[in-house]
Order: C-alpha cells, then sequence, then structure tokens
C-alpha cells in the first residue's frame, strides 16, 4: 500500500522519460478521445548540474563531519564551496561540464566552448543552482541520518592527481567521499548530491525515482577522477529524498573520454590561444574554424551507454515525507541474443512475433532539442536502413511492424517514431534535428490527429500525408477530466489489463487465432509495463484532452485517407466527412479490414503508401509494390 501511495504522489524528473510519458499519453486517446500534449511537460524538471558560486560558509556542515576531520574541512579543503572554486574550475573542464561538453544539450557545447575560450563570462549560478547549494547543508544532514555514513569533503581532484600535466585539464569538485568498513575492508566511494529546482515550483518536487541519463556523465567522471569505485546519487526534495549507488563503468569513459579530449584539445586550447592574443570581438566569426558542432559524433553511442547506466542503477532506498521505503537491487535489464535495447522492458523476450522482435531490436534513441529545456532529450524511434534522395516517410503512433519493412524493400527513406509510445508529440523538435526535409506524414489512429497538428504548426516539414482510420473527431476526455483520482487510477489498471487488451483486438481485427492475439496483446500493453505510465496517464485523463477538429479544414496538404471498411472503433462514415472537410484529399478503403490496416492488411497499405509517395512527389526511384 505504501508504495502506491508514493509513487501516485511522485513525479519523473528526467526529461528524457517525460518525453516518453507524454507519448504514452496517446493511448488514451484510442478509447477516450485525444489528448494533451504540453500537460505532461509541467511534471517533470531535470535539475541543472552546475555548481554555485555563492554558498553558507563550511562551519554549518558540523554534525555531519567527524569533529576529526572537521579542521580540516574548514580550511583548505572546502575551496569548491567557496567563491574561490571558479579559480580552480576556470581552465580546466570538470566533471558536472561533461554532459555539455560531448553535446547532450547541442547549444549548450557551444556555450560552454565560448566560457572555456574567455569569450562569455563563465557560469556563476542561476536560481537552480542558488537552491541547490542553499539546501546542500541540510541534504547531506538527512543523507547521514539515513545511511550513519561519515562525509569527508575533498579538495578539488585533478584527473590523476595531476600526474600528467597532459591531462590536468580534467578536474572534480564532488559533494563528498565515503570511507565504508566491512569485514575489515574500506570501500571508498564519492557523494553527489541534487536538489531539484523545478522552475521555483520547488513544494511540488519529488525525489528521483531512477537517475536521469544526463547525470551519467558527470557521475561516471567523478569517480574516475577521484577514482572510486562507486558513487551514491543522492536527491534531495521538501517532499523526500531516494538515494541511488552507481557504479564505476570503465567501458563508458573509454567512450566518453575521446569526445572530451576532442572538445578540449582541438576546439578549446587553440581558439583560447588566438582569442587571448588577439582583439577578438565575435569568436563565432572569427574563430569558426575551431567551433565545435552541437554535438560530438559519437554523442548518440554515450547516450545509449548513458541511458543503459542509468536503467541499472540500484536505487538502495525512496523516502516521501519521512517514511522510508526500503528498495531491492534493481534486476538489469536483460540483453538477450537479439539485442534488445537495454530500456525495454523485459517482457519483449515472451514475444514470439519474429517481425516485432526485429523491428524492436532496432528501436533507438536520438538527442532531439525542444523548446521547454535547455538541454536536448532522447527520443525514441527506428531510423532508415537506407538514405536516398526520395522524400522520407515518417511513420506515427505505433506504426507496426509489418508495413515498415515493406515500405524500405520498395526504397523509401522510412523513419518510424516512439515504438513504445505511440508517437512524438514534438516530431517538429525532431524533424529540425534529424531529417530537416519535407517529409511524407503517415498517421494511423491518433497519429492522423497528430500528423494534422504537426501539418499545420510545421508546414515547411510536411509535403503531404496519409491518414488511416483517423482519431481527428474526439474531443477531448469529457467526464474523465472530473472523474475521483482513486476512480482514474482503476480506470487506468483497467487498461492495461490484459482482457481488456483481447478484447480489444477481438474488435481491432477481423479474425484472428487466439495464440496470434496472445502474442499481440503482450506487444500492445509492452509500453504499459513502465513505474511512471499510471501516473502520467491519469494527469492525461484529468487534463482534459487534445483536440483538433477545428484545424482539419486548415490542411493544405495533398492527402491520401485510407479506412478498414470493417473498423469497428472509428465508423468508416468518418472517411467521408475527412475527405469533405480536407481541400485536396482521396479516399481509399481497404476490404475485409478492421481498424488497423498496416498491421492486417500491410501489402495493401504500403502499396497505396508507395504509390502516393511516387505520385505526389515525384519519386521514380521508389519500386512498386505487387
Amino acid at each position: 500500500m505504501l508504495r502506491r501511495i508514493f509513487y501516485k504522489r511522485a513525479r519523473q524528473i528526467d526529461f528524457r522519460i517525460e518525453v516518453i510519458c507524454v507519448i504514452i499519453l496517446h493511448l488514451f486517446q484510442f478509447f477516450f478521445g485525444s489528448d494533451d500534449l504540453a500537460y505532461c511537460h509541467r511534471l517533470l524538471h531535470i535539475p541543472n548540474n552546475e555548481p554555485e558560486s555563492d554558498s553558507k560558509v563550511i562551519s554549518e556542515i558540523i554534525g555531519i563531519v567527524s569533529k576529526k576531520e572537521e579542521a580540516a574541512v574548514v580550511t583548505e579543503s572546502t575551496q569548491h564551496w567557496r567563491k574561490n572554486w571558479q579559480d580552480l574550475r576556470k581552465n580546466r573542464l570538470t566533471a558536472s561540464n561533461f554532459s555539455r561538453a560531448i553535446g547532450f544539450s547541442p547549444d549548450g557545447r557551444r556555450n560552454l566552448w565560448l566560457e572555456k575560450i574567455g569569450a562569455a563570462k563563465q557560469f556563476a549560478g542561476n536560481r537552480a543552482t542558488f537552491w541547490d547549494v542553499e539546501n546542500e547543508i541540510e541534504a547531506l544532514e538527512r543523507y547521514t541520518e539515513l545511511t550513519g555514513n561519515e562525509i569527508l569533503i575533498p579538495e578539488f581532484v585533478v584527473y590523476k592527481n595531476g600526474e600528467n600535466p597532459e591531462e590536468n585539464w580534467l578536474g572534480a569538485s564532488p559533494d563528498g567521499v565515503i570511507n565504508l568498513v566491512k569485514d575489515g575492508v574500506t570501500s571508498r566511494g564519492v557523494l553527489e548530491v541534487k536538489c531539484p529546482f523545478n522552475n521555483g515550483g520547488t513544494s511540488q518536487m519529488y525525489p528521483w525515482k531512477k537517475v536521469p541519463y544526463i547525470c551519467v556523465p558527470q557521475v561516471q567522471g567523478l569517480m574516475e577522477i577521484v577514482d572510486t569505485d562507486w558513487l551514491d546519487l543522492y536527491c534531495w526534495t521538501r517532499n523526500g529524498s531516494s538515494l541511488f549507488r552507481v557504479w564505476r563503468d570503465t567501458a563508458f569513459w573509454e567512450d566518453m573520454k575521446p569526445a572530451l579530449v576532442d572538445f578540449w584539445q582541438k576546439h578549446v586550447l587553440p581558439a583560447r590561444e588566438i582569442y587571448n592574443n588577439v582583439d577578438i570581438k565575435d569568436p563565432q566569426v572569427k574563430l569558426i574554424e575551431f567551433m565545435p558542432k552541437h554535438w560530438h559524433e559519437d554523442c548518440k553511442k554515450i547516450m545509449r551507454g548513458a541511458e543503459r547506466i542509468s536503467e541499472n542503477a540500484n536505487r538502495l532506498f525512496y523516502e516521501i515525507d519521512g517514511n522510508l521505503v526500503e528498495c531491492t537491487m534493481k534486476r538489469p535489464f536483460k540483453v538477450t541474443a537479439e539485442k534488445f535495447p537495454t530500456f525495454l522492458p523485459s517482457d519483449v523476450e515472451r514475444i514470439k512475433d519474429t517481425f516485432a522482435l526485429k523491428l524492436a531490436a532496432r528501436i533507438e534513441r536520438l538527442p532531439v532539442s525542444v523548446s521547454f529545456r535547455e538541454d536536448s532529450i532522447m527520443s525514441s524511434c527506428v531510423t532508415p536502413l537506407i538514405r536516398n534522395e526520395t522524400t522520407p516517410v515518417v511513420l506515427l503512433h505505433g506504426f507496426d511492424r509489418y508495413t515498415y519493412p515493406l515500405l524500405e524493400e520498395a526504397g523509401l527513406e522510412t523513419w518510424a517514431f516512439d515504438i513504445l509510445g505511440w508517437g512524438f508529440s514534438d516530431l517538429g523538435f525532431f524533424w529540425k534535428s534529424h531529417i530537416e526535409r519535407p517529409v511524407v506524414l503517415v498517421g494511423p489512429s491518433l497519429g492522423a490527429a497528430v500528423a494534422i497538428d504537426i501539418a499545420i504548426n510545421h508546414p515547411e516539414a510536411v509535403e503531404s500525408l496519409v491518414l488511416m482510420d483517423a482519431s481527428v473527431y474526439s474531443e477531448g476526455t469529457g467526464n474523465l477530466a472530473t472523474l475521483p483520482k482513486a476512480a482514474a487510477y482503476a480506470g487506468v489498471y483497467l487498461l492495461k489489463s490484459i482482457p481488456l487488451r483481447l478484447y480489444v483486438n477481438f474488435i481491432c481485427f477481423n479474425d484472428i487465432s487466439l495464440e496470434t492475439s496472445w502474442d499481440w496483446t503482450k506487444i500492445g500493453r509492452l509500453h504499459c509495463l513502465y513505474p511512471w505510465w499510471e501516473d502520467a496517464t491519469v494527469s492525461f485523463m484529468t487534463s482534459g484532452g487534445y483536440n483538433v477538429t477545428s484545424l482539419i479544414k486548415k490542411v493544405s496538404q495533398k492527402t491520401l485517407i485510407l479506412w478498414g471498411e470493417d473498423d469497428q472503433i472509428i465508423s468508416n462514415k468518418l472517411a467521408w466527412r475527412l475527405h469533405g472537410e480536407l481541400s485536396n484529399a482521396r479516399v481509399e478503403q481497404i476490404s475485409n479490414c478492421g481498424h488497423l490496416p498496416h498491421v492486417e492488411k500491410p501489402a495493401a497499405v504500403a502499396k497505396l503508401i508507395a504509390e502516393f509517395v511516387r505520385e505526389t512527389c515525384r519519386c521514380k526511384e521508389v519500386e512498386s509494390i505487387p
């Protein structure tokens, strides 16, 4: 019961997870209407990891560290707690900036470059870091109270203690060092404390349920520089706290370090030398040959490693309002012979459909710049096996495993977004980051609503549309928005239940066996197995919903409307209503087919899409599908 209570109250702070939550909310559209995508963006927050330049004096730590160590702590070993931490960090790349140097935040990499060459003022703190430092003392006290560990405050640490002058540009200022003694053996770890700020809404901030992937470069960098085998990452809020034990991962460091070296030696050092000796007013123009790209070429690989470490971190405890919940060690996601991504639930291994397994193995996450934060988030997608001059085809919202390979075989550059979560609402940002050419946007069911929304708000990104069994006439969640929380959670449990899922298969498809329906049920509810799914879905229900009905007549792009003649979810009569409201559209009905033509009749759907692309976009390279 306690687990249920705090899970209902807690809010996730990893924006990579936030976006997946937003995507998962679209699932409710399938049953109840459309959604309010922007609402979920207010639920979560990742704190700024920069250190603060103004802090309480170290004497306030009395009682946290032992009296024996206090004298040493108060003197020269606490430089990173005072304003002069800037002197030690100024000409070094420190662990808190590793993610920026790699490109986790595209604009952040160039801004960091300007800081390090001396062309921009060094970061001195903001509201988030002031909050972090203001509460760090209290957080350390709570950590000590809960763990019994004695915290030693170290000096600013240089990589390998400065033994190699060529690498002394790497440094770190850890929040503490911990020595644990067990059976006469001492284990040395490092402590990193985070106090999430949540844009000032600190009273609504709850402790992390998992390690944000964006913190992993700092966490692993701290262990390498301080030379410890493990790190305690402690998240403190006014409403509770959580503690994670992260282990040193040398393979990740070996992947990350070359990107740091590249940033420092190829971009910072030569540019700084010129900037310090020549009067340059616009370094982004005069020093453009040294200015780094928005992200390092290995950024995607490093992000994948960060996600793996984030998933495998052990949560030692989670407390809400003083109620401590002990947690068992989290079982790492198993990587099977199919090499499934580690962010997929382990239940993916129980699926038998070979097409689904092949597509699941191809799912990856790419960095996307978004409007609601400075750093990039990770968006799930399947990227094309081929890149060519044809107009890219972008498949939205659960576009399935059977039609996708047929489109690739026809020679189409094909993308699919957020297979687990039924679509990515901020496709406009993804398009700017990775495609940058007008696309054919294909949206089945709820995906049709998102496709219309994107076509109106990002017309430069959409050349034409394919809408299948379109769910575009629902007007929000209606009375669901006024449900009591208890009733809302009951509805959510029903929504992911196996009996309901089996029933949905029964009404979605014309004639499938019980064995096939059982396997497809496992595929369809895979995303429901994430621990945050219930909270996010309830938030969607109470948000009021999402409606694109008023946008339909504004669509100017040429549109192909596909509809299953036997659709029992959305009447095929709406195909003709939609046709009448669109200025440039045609309808193709698919016989003996229900709500999901791309699953039930993939050959017919792939053929119609390929022909539409050839005609609309004049792509002669696209092969005909027999």
